[in-house]
């Protein structure tokens, strides 16, 4: 047998009496569930006895939405499954119901959209929806503007040291807008917000995933490039999925919700106030027409009012994936997204809000149904061992928590070394910033001794290299993770 043929022998495996390639479940859409979605995936092939790969390309809720449309092939999607915040229009899901088509949208997360700025010394920053209206819109263009210091009294000492004089004001104090380069619901999401709660200075035609944005804003590719458009520049304003700024430590922007209350994201999740509120908001069947469901702007204390929900978009017939092993694998996943023992890292890591009450009962039929719709008696079905069953569990189609394959296990390892380097080195630092502020007073001084003060200062080099030398192990470490990654990713290929 040819040498490179030798690699591909781990990834095949007997079924009914074949040899055939590892199985197969691949998703594409919006960008803010991607390494939620990539978790689960993972975690699903280190538990599995069989090989398996399952990817998910983030490539934007619109996108997303076309590719699972597919005009192209009016019989299936362009992949297993799509997902976005998006749901399909009337049009889209009425096109379906002409050509005898069952779509389901499966309620999967639910997320926070948010206002974030780079704005120096102000991290309690506040705006109403017509002052962000306004500012988007270009109206208002410094953050010296009279509306937005009335509520913002800290801007006082930020201006303090600088003439009044507009034609003096810094680059630093005038407002830049970055907004999405391409289509995503996250500019839907703010733009339709901004619209119902201050229609007097957001216009209509600006409502959508990819509007006619003013000439003077700055577009950011990604979510990731939100975040640095954001941050590279101070006095940026922008938008972004709460938990992807607040994880690169973004200021965030406190606004009223509808019962009046001012507050940021980060205290509405506190109070659960980011989810369904409303009763009558969610279908009753996943089947349904989803294209008038809004999250935005729901009664409640503490609710925010920028809510989005992620949907799973999947056709009620699988038949396009032959074999009836994939269609129960795909079921599968779908399964792990409402599993806490899957989907609880998307939570505590992500800031994601797992789907409960109406959406979850909305996920679960719409899971009954594709079983019900697509899997024969004798069809295998993916099961999940949380605690050892012996025998059961070794079955080739088990999802067992007990079982880790080499990569999996020595990554979760070094992330906890590499937690405690990071520990050290943050320690480090603060030890020699002390040191240095301690030999820079001793040395104005004069106090101490030529030779007390050269000690001193070797100590501070001593601790400086080790400090190099850790933060050198840590890149390292994370190296060693992102190597072992690859080639687990390289064996499920």
């Amino acid at each position: 047998m040819p040498s490179n043929l030798l690699s591909y022998l781990p990834l095949l495996l007997p079924f009914h009496g074949f040899l055939v390639a590892a199985l197969e479940v691949h998703g594409s859409g919006t960008a803010n569930p991607s390494r939620c979605y990539g978790s689960v995936m993972e975690e699903m092939q280190a538990r599995s006895k069989i090989p398996l790969r399952m990817t998910y390309r983030s490539v934007g809720s619109s996108i997303g939405l076309e590719e699972f449309v597919n005009e192209f092939n009016p019989l299936r999607s362009a992949d297993d499954f799509g997902s976005g915040e998006i749901p399909l229009s009337e049009e889209q899901w009425q096109g379906f119901q002409d050509a005898n088509v069952t779509v389901l949208h499966l309620p999967t997360l639910f997320g926070a959209v948010t206002f974030f700025h780079s704005v120096p010394d102000m991290p309690s920053l506040k705006l109403t929806s017509c002052l962000l209206a306004r500012i988007f819109m270009r109206e208002i263009k410094d953050w010296a503007h009279p509306d937005i210091r009335e509520i913002n009294p800290g801007l006082d000492k930020l201006f303090s040291s600088i003439s009044h004089n507009a034609n003096s004001l810094g680059k630093t104090l005038r407002i830049r807008v970055a907004r999405r380069e391409e289509g995503s619901a996250g500019t839907d999401a703010i733009t339709q917000y901004l619209r119902l709660s201050c229609p007097q200075h957001f216009p209509a035609h600006m409502v959508g995933p990819l509007p006619e944005w003013p000439i003077d804003t700055e577009a950011c590719r990604g979510t990731l490039g939100m975040n640095d458009c954001i941050s590279d520049v101070d006095g940026t304003i922008g938008y972004n999925e709460a938990g992807i700024g607040l994880f690169e430590g973004l200021q965030e922007i406190a606004i009223k919700n509808k019962y009046g209350r001012l507050l940021t994201s980060q205290i509405a999740a506190a109070n659960g106030g980011i989810g369904v509120k409303e009763s009558g908001v969610l279908p009753s069947e996943p089947t349904a027409d989803f294209s008038r469901v809004s999250l935005l702007d729901q009664q409640g204390e503490y609710t925010w009012p920028i809510t989005i929900l992620t949907y799973i978009y999947v056709r009620t017939d699988l038949s396009f994936k032959t074999n009836p092993v994939e269609r129960a694998l795909l079921i599968a996943f779908l399964k792990a997204m409402y599993d806490p023992s899957f989907v609880s890292p998307c939570q505590s890591d992500y800031s994601f809000f797992l789907a409960d009450d109406a959406a979850l009962k909305l996920g679960m039929k719409g899971i009954e149904l594709l079983e019900s719709s697509n899997m024969a008696p004798e069809d295998p079905i993916w099961t999940f061992e949380d605690r050892p069953d012996p025998i059961v569990g070794t079955g080739t189609y088990v999802l067992s928590s007990n079982r880790r394959n080499f990569p999996a296990v020595e990554r979760e390892h070094n992330i906890e070394e590499l937690e405690d380097l990071q520990a050290k080195v943050l320690q480090l630092k603060a030890k020699v910033s002390a040191m240095k502020s301690e030999l820079e007073n001793q040395s104005g001084s004069g106090n101490d001794g030529e030779a007390e003060f050269s000690q001193k200062y070797e100590t501070m080099i001593v601790a400086g290299l080790t400090m190099a030398t850790l933060s050198l192990v840590f890149v390292l470490g994370i190296s060693a993770v992102v190597v072992h990654q690859k080639q687990n990713h390289a064996l499920e290929k």
